[in-house]
C-alpha cells in the first residue's frame, strides 16, 4: 500500500525539479523585479527561491481546483483568453499563438468535462495547466522584441 504522505513528498520534489529545471533552461537571469511601479533589486539566489515558490505555488493551485466539473478547464481557459490578447495587443503573436493552442485542446477538453463529466483532468492536465500558468509572465517578457515591462497596475 502507498502512504500518502510519500506520493505529496514525491509530487513536491517533482514540482521542484521541473521548476528548477525550467528556469535554468530558459536562462532566466532576472535580479530586477518590477512590481506596481517599482523594481526591486534582488540577487539571484533570492530571485530563483522567488520563483520556486511561485512555480510551486501555482501549480497547486490549478490542481486544488480540479475537484469540481469543468472548473479548472473553464477558469483557465478565461486566463488563455485574457493571455492571448494581452499578446496581440502588444505584437507578441508567439506567446498569443502559444495560448490559442491550449485553448483549443481545452475547447475540446470541456466539451466532456461538462456536467455529468466524461473525462477529467487528472493530475497531469492540472499540473500542465499550472505549470503554463506559471511560466506566463517569463515566456510574455522571453518573446517580446522589443523587451518592453508590462505594467499592468
Amino acid at each position: 500500500m502507498i502512504c500518502i504522505k510519500s506520493v505529496l513528498k514525491l509530487k513536491l520534489l517533482y514540482n521542484f525539479v521541473l521548476d528548477a529545471w525550467s528556469l535554468w533552461s530558459l536562462r532566466v537571469k532576472f535580479q530586477v523585479l518590477y512590481f506596481f511601479g517599482y523594481h526591486l533589486e534582488l540577487p539571484i539566489w533570492l530571485t530563483f527561491a522567488f520563483f520556486i515558490i511561485w512555480f510551486i505555488g501555482m501549480i497547486n493551485a490549478i490542481n486544488l481546483i480540479d475537484g469540481m466539473d469543468g472548473l479548472a478547464g473553464g477558469s483557465f481557459l478565461i486566463i488563455c483568453i485574457g493571455a492571448a490578447f494581452i499578446g496581440w495587443m502588444n505584437n507578441n503573436m508567439a506567446f498569443s499563438v502559444i495560448y490559442m493552442i491550449v485553448m483549443g485542446g481545452l475547447f475540446g477538453f470541456l466539451i466532456f468535462n461538462g456536467r455529468p463529466a466524461k473525462f477529467f483532468m487528472g493530475d497531469t492536465g492540472s499540473l500542465f495547466l499550472g505549470f503554463t500558468i506559471a511560466i506566463m509572465p517569463i515566456l510574455f517578457f522571453m518573446t517580446q522584441t522589443n523587451r518592453e515591462i508590462l505594467d499592468l497596475t
